[in-house]
């Protein structure tokens, strides 16, 4: 035999030993499901405050630039139009006779 037939045979015997075998518990399943449960709550909870978050960021966000906008836009002084009914009621504008 040659070495590495030795070393073949020796690996085969070290992994065939029973000692390395992994025997599940009887409960193993109903745990392998609650885990992924559990995962999948996190999952959904961190999805909907990060959804949460980026909605309050975005509205504060739009009150602030309009609040920031509408200062700007406001300096003129308003500019008030006389409806139908001020003109109406009111008398005839004749131009003032003018004086030598």
């Amino acid at each position: 035999m040659t070495d590495k037939d030795d070393l073949d045979a020796e690996l085969r015997r070290l992994f065939d030993d029973d000692r390395l075998d992994v025997r599940p518990s009887a409960d193993a399943p109903a745990r392998i499901l609650t885990g992924a449960r559990r995962a999948r709550r996190r999952r959904t909870a961190l999805t909907a405050t990060g959804g949460v978050l980026s909605a309050v960021v975005l509205v504060g966000a739009g009150l602030v630039l309009g609040q920031l906008r509408s200062t700007h836009t406001d300096t003129a002084a308003p500019v008030l139009q006389p409806t139908v009914s001020d003109t109406a009621s009111s008398a005839p504008l004749t131009p003032a006779p003018l004086v030598p």
